[in-house]
């Protein structure tokens, strides 16, 4: 009998209202921790996606530019990089400038200034047709 009483004394115990009570403000605090670390845990995986996709740009930029090197360290590579930036010719070439033609300017329109125009305006400003 005194094992029924001990039983029936925990049962008190575990089914009060108080420990209920302690039991759910302690559910509800580990529910906002776990909240928090889940937030922190997207934030994270975010910036992984991010910096992974800048490690690729500049994986890929870091190839052109190492083609572009292997490019200028030949003799054809820097000399088609002068020919780009500078007007030089070798011996016995000649060079040729284009010079556009000047095209006369055209006049603008001068604005019309009357004040029926301005009230017709302000009327389709706000009664678009």
């Amino acid at each position: 009998m005194s094992l029924l009483r001990k039983k029936t004394w925990w049962q008190h115990i575990v089914m009060s209202p108080i420990s209920i009570a302690v039991l759910l403000i302690l559910s509800v605090m580990f529910g906002f921790a776990v909240h928090d670390r889940y937030v922190v845990e997207r934030e994270m995986a975010f910036r992984r996606a991010k910096s992974e996709a800048e490690l690729e740009r500049e994986t890929y930029r870091r190839g052109e530019l190492e083609k572009k090197v292997e490019k200028l360290n030949t003799q054809q590579g820097i000399e088609s990089e002068i020919r780009k930036n500078f007007d030089v010719a070798r011996e016995g070439e000649t060079v040729v400038v284009l010079v556009e033609e000047d095209r006369p300017m055209i006049e603008p329109l001068p604005l019309a200034s009357s004040e029926g125009s301005i009230w017709k305006r302000f009327l389709n400003f706000i009664i678009p047709w």
